[in-house]
């Protein structure tokens, strides 16, 4: 028994038992209405709370069911009950977790330093070289952001979470990247826009599904932008944060690296920033697990293999 883990699960429930419900809003200016983005981007991330208030559901089952129980075997330590237990809640549950957030927001309400606002372009962001130091300034928090805030958009980069400044920023930020939304928003081709937006999110996972079907596992294609933005939640806290391990050759995104991953504990010390770290600290390993959980909530599937294809009713 790692006693330590417990001790941590102790810590993290005397300071967070205070906490409050947050909210989230999708920023109006970069996801403007009239081209579908704001619908779009406000559809994923209902959809990615219903994952995550499945996940949460599924890991306070008693007992867990034989199905869920063995997608927390492959993805943590062969289910290790004390580290489930100690960093579950902690990235789902409703205290501090991704399931704090219980309300979108009206449009112009102030937001808290809890609360998540989701941005689909970097426009707000002014960047100028004065001598040798590149200063990033965010028009919208009205605040110059470190470097380790901010990051450019690439090809290779679908979103990204930034906790700016702290405390001192009025909110979390999620930055969902402009060629990732075109890639999947149904006005990427406008002769065809008169589609509807569930029309294009079931051809757009059915492209990456065959596209990538030799390359990687059957869940990896599986809702992509909505479990990309509930990885990204999972980043999303100033409470207790996920990190992407690198434990060799990458941060672990996907099925394999977080198999992988499954059995390569931190040797925790309290510090949860620890690198190279474990599955428990891993924001695709959380992500991965609810995406199963939310699929057997529904019905479609009975498990998942150890490949990461599913197990289809």
């Amino acid at each position: 028994m790692n006693t330590s883990l417990i001790c941590v699960g102790a810590i993290h429930a005397l300071l967070f038992s205070l906490s409050a419900a947050a909210v989230w809003m999708v920023d109006p200016e970069s996801c403007d209405v009239a081209s579908g983005k704001y619908a779009f981007v406000q559809n994923a991330m209902r959809n990615a709370l219903t994952i995550a208030t499945a996940a949460n559901n599924a890991l306070q089952q008693t007992p867990r069911s034989t199905a869920v129980q063995s997608s927390l075997d492959l993805l943590f330590n062969n289910g290790d009950q004390t580290l489930v237990n100690t960093y579950g809640p902690l990235v789902f549950g409703n205290t501090h977790g991704i399931t704090r957030l219980t309300a979108e927001a009206t449009q112009g309400q102030a937001l808290s330093t809890y609360d998540v606002k989701i941005y689909c372009d970097q426009k707000r962001i002014d960047s100028e070289w004065r001598g040798l130091v590149k200063v990033n300034y965010d028009n919208d928090i009205k605040q110059n952001l470190q470097e380790k805030d901010y990051s450019s958009c690439s090809l290779s980069t679908l979103m990204y979470t930034t906790t700016p400044n702290g405390l001192k920023s009025p909110h979390l930020q999620i930055q969902i990247c402009p060629n990732f939304l075109l890639w999947a928003l149904p006005i990427a081709n406008p002769s065809t826009a008169w589609l509807s937006l569930d029309f294009w999110k079931k051809i757009s996972a059915s492209l990456v599904n065959q596209v990538t079907a030799r390359f990687h596992p059957e869940i990896d294609a599986y809702s992509l932008f909505d479990v990309t933005m509930l990885h990204e939640l999972t980043h999303a806290s100033r409470r207790f944060s996920t990190i992407d391990v690198d434990n060799g050759g990458g941060a672990a995104y996907g099925w394999k690296k977080c198999r992988a991953l499954s059995t390569t504990l931190s040797s925790d010390t309290g510090n949860q920033w620890a690198d190279p770290g474990g599955p428990e600290i891993n924001a695709d390993s959380w992500a991965l697990f609810g995406c199963v959980a939310w699929q057997l909530s529904t019905g479609r599937i009975s498990g998942i293999n150890a490949d990461g294809s599913f197990i289809m009713v």
